[in-house]
């Protein structure tokens, strides 16, 4: 139902609401918090207010990718699906909501959730709490006689507190928070919250923004910051200009030359360094590209491909030749012509590289197996004798595979072979 100031309407709507059982504990609650966060007009979600939802349970809950056990393998399109009755239109025909949606959802619609669960359902939801923002959870007793003062006072944590986040995804843009919160002629402390606020009171925050790093791509140089306060429907845009570009890349710069000696004459030298020319490349342009060993389609006698990385990225590229990185263990060799090759990264079954030296050797991060071993990490015996009947007969029995050296029982209609 929607949001009313008639109580004895949601008394009686939960009084005739049906009770039905199924088979596991977990309840399908993820699906009833989306459709309360997301139907904003059905549920009659004002824009200037701090906006509740209480969720009360005594079990745990299902989650994005149980809907299989059902049948149901379409993900949770986060929409809202409520008929004109208010009751939810897709239980069978998409899966429950992940948490991490869970979670966006209540951001994006600023939604302070308070869980209200049991004593034994307590931890996993205050797990659960940490995951969604602006979120809580707190101690039901088993009769809910407790249900007023727990909302109360949740909510008076919440309108207590005000804390501050942002939208930043990448690492980039580094965002630290200052604040003197009640203490208005104290020194900043780097903090993003203030607690123990009551109506009335103001604080300020400080947000100190700084660029870590200047994207490859110039269309990322301008970025825009969302800083809001976690459950209010608030927020303040920062349009962000980053000047990644510097005045020595242009000819203008007194620096600035093109065809320099600094370059091997065959690229510009700008900013201290140099850009060469199609033709050659190496930190000074020393290395002529005509000169190495390119094939036909190549562009680079260092890479594999056109798609890989220079030397594997495990090398330099030093005039067409890739110079191999050395590992702090001696006995780990980097190797082959792109530096592709390498006697360390293959399988370790219990830890030992190919299942140990008595099984097989690591060859260009494929297991070279030994005599009598054989599988990706030469942990397999080659031959079936593990797998034959004490008293000799068929392999098995006759009633399964030898899979590396262990018989596999076959399973039946009339039942399941087992020894």
């Amino acid at each position: 139902m929607p949001l009313s100031t008639d109580a004895n309407l949601f008394s009686h709507e939960v009084q005739r609401a049906n009770v039905s059982g199924n088979l596991d504990a977990p309840e399908g609650g993820f699906d009833a918090i989306m459709q309360a966060i997301v139907c904003r007009e059905q549920i009659g979600w004002r824009e200037k207010a701090r906006r509740l939802l209480l969720f009360s349970t005594d079990a745990g809950f299902h989650y994005a990718g149980d809907g299989k056990l059902g049948g149901v393998i379409t993900p949770n399109d986060g929409e809202c699906h409520l008929d004109h009755n208010g009751r939810y239109t897709h239980s069978t025909t998409q899966d429950y909501p992940s948490i991490s949606q869970i979670n966006l959802k209540v951001k994006q619609n600023a939604i302070n959730v308070i869980f209200a669960v049991t004593a034994e359902e307590l931890s996993v939801y205050e797990q659960l709490s940490r995951l969604v923002e602006g979120s809580s959870a707190a101690k039901l007793s088993n009769d809910s006689s407790n249900i007023v003062s727990l909302v109360r006072d949740q909510y008076n944590k919440i309108s207590s507190s005000v804390e501050m986040k942002d939208n930043r995804t990448d690492n980039v843009i580094d965002v630290k928070y200052y604040s003197r919160c009640r203490n208005t002629n104290g020194a900043l402390q780097q903090t993003n919250r203030c607690e123990g606020l009551k109506v009335g009171d103001v604080v300020t925050f400080e947000a100190h923004i700084t660029l870590l790093q200047c994207p490859n791509d110039p269309r990322d140089w301008h970025q825009v910051l969302q800083i809001y306060p976690v459950g209010i429907n608030e927020s303040l845009t920062v349009d962000i200009e980053m000047l990644c570009s510097c005045p020595c890349e242009h000819p203008s710069d007194p620096e600035y030359r093109e065809r320099a000696d600094e370059c091997s004459n065959a690229g510009t030298y700008k900013c201290g360094i140099c850009e060469c020319d199609g033709t050659n490349h190496g930190q000074r342009c020393e290395c002529s590209a005509l000169d190495s060993l390119l094939e036909p389609g190549m562009v680079d006698a260092c890479r594999m491909s056109n798609a890989s990385e220079e030397c594997s990225g495990r090398g330099q590229c030093v005039c067409g030749v890739c110079v191999c990185e050395r590992r702090p263990n001696p006995d780990e060799l980097i190797e082959g012509r792109y530096c592709e090759c390498d006697n360390f990264s293959c399988d370790r079954p219990g830890g030992l590289l190919c299942s140990g030296p008595d099984h097989g050797r690591c060859v260009c991060g494929q297991c070279e197996c030994r005599d009598g071993w054989t599988g990706p990490a030469c942990d397999c015996r080659a031959s079936n004798e593990t797998c034959m009947p004490p008293g000799g007969g068929e392999l098995c029995s006759g009633h399964g595979t030898c899979e590396c050296g262990t018989c596999r029982c076959t399973v039946t209609e009339d039942g399941r072979y087992t020894g």
